[in-house]
């Protein structure tokens, strides 16, 4: 299985978790992070078939910091021919959160179909609300011409974490 990383120790750390399906996306998505409606940051997908959510900042793209999170809690993934993201809760022992609703681990779910935003995601007992929030590549050049995105897909920081 080929998946796009930046960091094949991460790829190593979660692959027992990625469904042979992950494929990289050719919509733009990304995770834009909130706490108490005030938004923190943005984590830019830029073509990588997954992004991994926990503790352990040597094995995960983002690392969240709290207690209650995992050292690998969770991935959200790219289903390239369904053009849609799932998440996977990776066996973490406070949960992951759609809506409000704890997810079974180790199962995809799917939460975006590739337009749009997704619903409210939290992970074991932070108050960090995440959102996946995708563009089609033609609304993403729009707004990448204007300014509004990062020209280099790097995460986009906004008002610090």
């Amino acid at each position: 299985m080929s998946v796009p990383t930046e960091n094949e120790a991460e790829l190593e750390h979660v692959r027992g978790y990625l469904p042979m399906w992950v494929g990289p996306p050719t919509e733009y998505a990304r995770l834009q992070i909130s706490k108490s409606g005030r938004l923190l940051a943005y984590l830019d997908f830029d073509k990588r078939s997954f992004i991994s959510l926990g503790r352990s900042p040597d094995k995960v793209t983002y690392c969240l910091d709290h207690p209650s999170i995992s050292r690998i809690h969770a991935l959200v993934v790219h289903h390239p021919r369904l053009h849609s993201y799932f998440l996977i809760d990776c066996g973490s022992a406070h949960g992951t959160f759609v809506g409000g609703k704890r997810i079974e681990p180790k199962v995809p779910v799917r939460i975006s179909d590739g337009v749009g935003s997704s619903e409210h995601i939290t992970f074991g007992g932070s108050t960090r609300v995440y959102v996946l929030q995708c563009l089609s590549p033609e609304q993403a050049e729009s707004r990448r011409a204007a300014g509004l995105l990062g020209g280099d897909g790097s995460g986009t920081e906004a008002g610090g974490a």
